[in-house]
């Protein structure tokens, strides 16, 4: 999976988080019972979790990929006079 689709999804599913609160909080105003509903709505946060464990594995591996090394690693390189302070 793509990182882009990962957080889109996960923007979707905190949407849908909310709506589903709100149509909640709607039924309880009405008198309608809402156990299975808030059940239901449990174990939505769990599937979200799951998204974010996935997303920060592949913002690290993209941040691994994007990273360039530091002129200092390179095999030769010495400081300059004019820019060592002593």
């Amino acid at each position: 999976m793509e990182l882009s689709f990962i957080r889109a999804e996960i923007e979707r599913m905190r949407t849908q988080i909310g709506c589903q609160r709100n149509d909640i909080q709607t039924l309880r105003r009405v008198g309608i019972s809402t156990v299975s509903a808030k059940e239901l709505l449990s174990r939505v946060p769990n599937k979200l979790d799951e998204f974010f464990e996935k997303r920060d594995e592949l913002k690290g591996k993209e941040s691994d990929q994007k990273r360039l090394p530091s002129v200092e690693s390179q095999p030769g390189w010495t400081p300059k006079a004019d820019f060592v302070k002593i």
